[in-house]
């Protein structure tokens, strides 16, 4: 896991398979974890008071959302 910041009280993490697929460009990260918090503040009927899991692309991307945490990663990741 690589540590890519904070945002608020949430520590932001990319997954090493994610980062080496080419976001250790801070331009395509910056998108992408926008991306992510949008999808994160629409509600979703499977999300708990622990965690918020989001599909970002087509199944290739995902974000989960949970207390302090943000992790950005691959479904094999998981």
């Amino acid at each position: 896991m690589v540590h890519t910041g904070n945002i608020g009280h949430h520590q932001v993490y990319f997954t090493r398979t994610l980062w080496d697929q080419g976001y250790d460009d801070l331009e395509r990260r910056v998108e992408l974890v926008n991306r992510g918090l949008d999808l994160l503040r629409k509600p979703d009927p499977e999300d708990t008071q622990y965690m918020k899991l989001r599909v970002i692309e087509n199944d290739q991307l995902w974000v989960i959302a949970e207390p302090g945490k943000i992790t950005y990663l691959t479904p094999h990741d998981y």
